[in-house]
Parts: structure tokens; C-alpha cells; sequence
């Protein structure tokens, strides 16, 4: 899909996916209050998208699309996001539809959508991971529904950069570091302060060899800074981890002061239990986001269109808005980060290209 520079970031049947679990009582609280607030205070301001979505969402033709939703009663939702249970409750309290989940990382759930569909045994109605090249050849081979206003009025308050003809943006992770409050009283605010001396032996690093969004990070790093920053941290004596997970839990417990690549809000169950973990966000990062997008042989086509709709809409939008901004025009995430010029998109098959080079100039891998 076409990619931007932002202004201030093993199941294989219907049977076998998974019905997803029931979320703790203070999420649903918090979403309901969401879902019965109006868009003021979440939107700035000089827009008329806001009204412009709720009106096409209370016309007689949309009224229909919920009605024979309701009477599907169910949606499949093949997801790479982590906190899907309280959006999907939340669909389910406002329209009475459950939402049935399959949740992998987003290579294998793609991978599994395709093989589906070139079956002609589709089983998702409804996709949302981040993997470009399937989601161009699903597109290319006529797998998703076109994306327009009228087939998902939500989508007038999509960032129109972030839409392509067959799906959509729907949530942004901002690349960052993180690091132990604990051992570190004046924590690095931009890339460069990593070469200080006093991090030597003491950075973790979510391996860039592994291509992708992994080394996303590093690709920025080489396009700004050139080879030379990349030898420079590599004389730190980096130590590689091959996802932020492992990286988080060994800076929680001490064994580092600082983790780079990580993703806003990736700390936050760690910290819910106390580790002294804190997140910077640099000005120069990188950006990914999962693509949404409705499957043209959808078992439940209105609950599909119901569901991608309302992924989209404000208060869905505030909860997705964990790691990075929100791809609605004028919402501001609550956790306060804003899209900056600064901020680039991941260009995975560039990282893919470069990953051996990266490993060798930062001293990782063999």
C-alpha cells in the first residue's frame, strides 16, 4: 500500500479458531465510557471527517448492512494484534455479534489467509497484520473487498495516505528504547546519545539481521548516520535479542540498561507489575502499522464490513493507540505521541537487502 512520511510513527478451519476470552472488568469499563463519549476532546478542531463518518453511519442503507450483520451473529477476525479481546468484546456489547479470533504474529497468519484463499476455503472475514508483499499479492489476486467510504464509512477519517484501493492502515507501532529507571538517571533522548561510554556492555538490541520490522531501527540508522554510526554502536558491544519480549524481561531484571527496538507500550505489563522499565521516544524513528482489509469471500460479509468499520472508528481507535499515533485525521493518541516529519515507514525488502551488512558493521551474528 502506499507508504508515507508522517507529520508531528495453527489454525487452518473455522472449528479450530480460537473464541476469544472473556477481558477484565476495568477494560470494558473504560472502553464503554469511551464508546458513549462523543468525539469531543478526541478530535481537534477544523475537520468535519468526525460528522461526516457518523452521519454515513446512520443512514437507512448502513441500518440495513447492522441488521443482516446481527442476523450473521458472528465474524471471524484473523489478527496480529495483542489486546484483541477488549475490541472484540466491546463489538460484541454494542451489537450483540460474537467475534470468533484467530491470533498469530502477522508472517504466519498472512501466509495462512493465502493458502485459504487460494483453496477457495476462505475462513476469515475480516484480516489485520503487517506483512506488504502478501498483502499486494492477496490484492493483486482479487482476495479483498475495495475500500471505499460507502463500503466502510469510517474510512473519511482515515488519513487518506494511509488507504490504498484494497486496505487500510489501521494501527501504527513507533519504534523506540527502552530503559532501567533503576540504573539509568539520565536516559539517552535521541540515537547518538547510545555511543556514551557508559553503555557499553549494557545494550540490548532486537536483532536486525532478522530483516523485516526488525531491522527497520537499523535501516534509519544507515540512511541518516551512514556506516560509520554502525560501526561506532557496534564497538558497544551490542547484544542481540530476536524480539523485544525477552530484551524487556532481561532490562527488568537488571541484566542491561538500555533496549532498542522496542515498541511503545510493549513495556506495559512489566511495568504494571513494577519493573522500573521507561520509554523514550526518539524523534528520528521508524514506523510500522498493520494493514486492515475485508475479505472478498467473507462467510459473513455484513458482520465483516460492520467489524473492519468499527476497528476504525474513535474510541477503537483510542484503545489501538498503545504503541503509536492513530491513523485518524486529528486524534491524538492518549499517550500522547504525535507524528512527526522525522518519523519514516519501515521499508522491509530494503531491510531484507541489508541485514547480513547490518550484522557485520554492529558486530552481530557470525
Amino acid at each position: 500500500m502506499k507508504r508515507f512520511r508522517i507529520q508531528r510513527t495453527d489454525t487452518s478451519t473455522k472449528k479450530r479458531v480460537a473464541q476469544m476470552s472473556v477481558v477484565p472488568a476495568m477494560l470494558l469499563l473504560l472502553l464503554a465510557g469511551l464508546l458513549a463519549t462523543s468525539g469531543a476532546g478526541l478530535s481537534a478542531t477544523g475537520s468535519n471527517a468526525p460528522n461526516d463518518q457518523q452521519s454515513a453511519e446512520t443512514t437507512v442503507e448502513w441500518q440495513a448492512v447492522i441488521d443482516a450483520a446481527k442476523k450473521e451473529g458472528v465474524v471471524v477476525w484473523y489478527t496480529a494484534i495483542t489486546w484483541y479481546a477488549p475490541i472484540a468484546q466491546a463489538f460484541k456489547d454494542k451489537y450483540g455479534i460474537n467475534v470468533q479470533i484467530s491470533r498469530q504474529s502477522s508472517g504466519p497468519l498472512t501466509r495462512l489467509f493465502l493458502t485459504q484463499a487460494q483453496a477457495h476455503a476462505g475462513v476469515a472475514d475480516v484480516m489485520q497484520a503487517f506483512d506488504p508483499p502478501p498483502y499486494t499479492k492477496a490484492a493483486d489476486a482479487g482476495y479483498f473487498k475495495e475500500l471505499t467510504t460507502g463500503f466502510l464509512p469510517a474510512l473519511a477519517n482515515v488519513r487518506k495516505d494511509l488507504v490504498s484501493k484494497y486496505y487500510t492502515t489501521s494501527n501504527t507501532y513507533a519504534r523506540a528504547l527502552a530503559y532501567n529507571s533503576d540504573l539509568v538517571k539520565n536516559p539517552p533522548k535521541t540515537w547518538k546519545d547510545l555511543l556514551d561510554p557508559a553503555y557499553k556492555d549494557q545494550i540490548i538490541i532486537v536483532d536486525p539481521t532478522l530483516g523485516g520490522v526488525a531491522g527497520g531501527l537499523v535501516n534509519l540508522w544507515y540512511d541518516k548516520y551512514g556506516e560509520d554510526f554502525l560501526v561506532q554502536m557496534g564497538k558497544q558491544n551490542l547484544t542481540a535479542v530476536a524480539s523485544a519480549v525477552p530484551g524487556l524481561n532481561q532490562l527488568a531484571a537488571g541484566e542491561a540498561k538500555i533496549l532498542v527496538g522496542t515498541n511503545h507500550g510493549d513495556e506495559a505489563d512489566l511495568v504494571a507489575k513494577g519493573a522500573p522499565i521507561k520509554i523514550v521516544v526518539p524523534d528520528d524513528t521508524v514506523f510500522f502499522g498493520h494493514d486492515l482489509a475485508v475479505s472478498a469471500t467473507a462467510p459473513h460479509p455484513n458482520a465483516a464490513r460492520l467489524f473492519a468499520n468499527f476497528l476504525l472508528t474513535n474510541p477503537i481507535q483510542i484503545m489501538l493507540a498503545k504503541a503509536g499515533p492513530t491513523v485518524l485525521v486529528n486524534v491524538v493518541a492518549p499517550n500522547g505521541l504525535k507524528m512527526l516529519p522525522s518519523y519514516v515507514p519501515v521499508n522491509s525488502a530494503e531491510t531484507d537487502a541489508r541485514a547480513k551488512l547490518f550484522g557485520k558493521l554492529l558486530r552481530i551474528g557470525s
